[in-house]
């Protein structure tokens, strides 16, 4: 008597189906099957992470076996280890303790490297991106408690941005909408959701107080602080990490807001809940880097307090930012949206290219 089970294994992204695979019922019973589909679930985690070749210790066709497939080369090489019969598989094969059983667990755990740049979601369901987004974020969040893993867990919405570096003087310093912002969350373990918004996490050369006017700036609107003390404002941006934000508004940020209790209620915006410390372009060279970092004379300076908003950009591609996230006011609109009755929120910015 046997048992009949199948499994859909991932190589390169591609699916193909496993042959039927037959476990020998014997004096173990149900779980000589239980067996084999545990030895599935591992393997097709091993093969989606790319780290089949570790468990083989060598090469293998990207595609597996032509006529047996993946799953049926480890029960093989299992077979193989403990010199059982090529007609049974028994429990002892993948008992908790073994050596062999380990290894095909922690392989099926381990994920690869996060690609650099922007991760491409496309072909992926709602689920895998969250799960690729709770990767990233879990770079920055120190400990499984850590306050953002738990408002994720709990059903909060988190936003999370990819910083794609960019000099403040491109687009001929209007700043360029080459950066991602995600706002994400789940309902439950069978509902995630996962949105993205083209953004820019960087501040525009028109608002350098050493070179705006070059960019258009006749009003001699600058931001920033001067941090090396030459009497010229330095521009700031958000360094990667995770911070507060809350709603909030501010007159010429974003669009009003229908009224509250016949009041109007503002404009909207992002603020941060804490004092953010900037990097500073203090060389004036469109770049933000270690050269910045020697130039440091005033450490206060670094010091943005509560300005780095979420806002609307300005018209006509210009980003509008001088050191805020910005997107353009669809977009804006669209992603406003989706943060829905939430009036508070973890921030996560990333830089990956």
């Amino acid at each position: 008597m046997s048992a009949s089970t199948n499994a859909t294994l991932f190589s390169g992204g591609r699916a193909f189906s496993a042959p039927t695979l037959r476990g020998t019922v014997g004096t173990d019973g149900q779980n000589n099957q239980q067996d084999v589909l545990t030895i599935q679930r591992l393997l097709n985690q091993i093969i989606k992470h790319g780290h089949l070749q570790k468990f083989f210790g060598a090469t293998v066709p990207e595609n597996g076996n032509p006529r047996d497939g993946y799953t049926w080369m480890v029960v093989r090489k299992i077979q193989e280890i403990y010199n059982l019969p090529r007609n049974r598989m028994n429990a002892v094969t993948i008992a908790p303790g073994d050596a062999t059983y380990r290894k095909l667990v922690h392989l099926s755990t381990t994920y690869p490297a996060l690609p650099s740049g922007i991760p491409n979601f496309s072909g992926l369901n709602p689920k895998e991106s969250f799960n690729l987004c709770l990767r990233y974020i879990k770079q920055k969040a120190t400990g499984n408690s850590h306050p953002v893993l738990q408002d994720l867990e709990n059903g909060k919405r988190v936003i999370l941005s990819f910083r794609k570096t960019t000099s403040t003087k491109a687009n001929q310093g209007r700043g360029l909408y080459d950066d991602v912002t995600i706002v994400l969350w789940k309902r439950n373990e069978a509902e995630h959701f996962v949105y993205s918004f083209e953004s820019n996490t960087e501040p525009a050369a028109y608002y350098d107080q050493k070179f705006g006017s070059q960019y258009g700036n006749s009003r001699q609107k600058f931001t920033g602080n001067d941090a090396d003390r030459d009497g010229v404002a330095d521009l700031g941006r958000i360094p990667d990490g995770i911070y507060r934000f809350g709603k909030d508004y501010k007159a010429h940020f974003g669009k009003q807001q229908e009224a509250v209790g016949g009041k109007k209620h503002g404009y909207n915006i992002l603020k941060p809940r804490e004092n953010i410390t900037a990097e500073r372009d203090i060389n004036h060279d469109g770049k933000f880097d270690e050269a910045d970092r020697k130039l440091i004379k005033k450490q206060s300076q670094m010091n943005s307090g509560q300005t780095f908003y979420f806002h609307r950009g300005g018209k006509g591609g210009f980003t509008g930012s001088g050191g805020c996230q910005t997107m353009k006011q669809p977009v804006f609109d669209a992603f406003w949206e989706k943060l829905g009755q939430q009036q508070e929120f973890y921030y996560v910015l990333i830089t990956v290219a």
